[in-house]
């Protein structure tokens, strides 16, 4: 289910100031994730990376209105999706990817949602 935090919480997969590089990643490469909230009492926020065989949880650490974590790409190629999962006062919701889409502006869920995609490839292919 949809909770209507529309304006007190964004990630934009397409901007680099919430994924910086924007787009598909060479294995191994650096990469920074942020989340904006204007929301009070938000305890902790969590990226969940995962793929088939594969999951990190990764706490993520305050900077003003964003919660941003900085991660290494994994080392094996494939198609790797997140979400964020927001620990509001006791209470979970969840950041993913909005109505049928995997990337760009995001909802927010009662529910693990759909998930923002991203690709780790070998060679340094930045477009999807």
């Amino acid at each position: 289910m949809l909770i209507n935090y529309r304006n007190e919480m964004l990630h934009d997969s397409s901007l680099y100031r919430f994924r910086d590089p924007v787009g598909a990643l060479a294995t191994c490469t650096p990469v920074t994730l942020r989340i904006r909230t204007s929301l009070e009492k938000v305890d902790r926020v969590y990226l969940c990376l995962f793929s088939e065989g594969f999951r990190e949880d990764h706490l993520m650490q305050r900077s003003d209105a964003y919660w941003q974590i900085d991660i290494t790409a994994p080392s094996v190629p494939d198609v790797y999706w997140y979400y964020f999962t927001v620990n509001l006062g006791g209470k979970l919701c969840y950041y993913g990817a909005g109505g049928r889409r995997t990337g760009g502006i995001g909802c927010v869920y009662t529910d693990p949602p759909p998930c923002v995609s991203t690709h780790c490839l070998r060679c340094r292919f930045y477009g999807t």
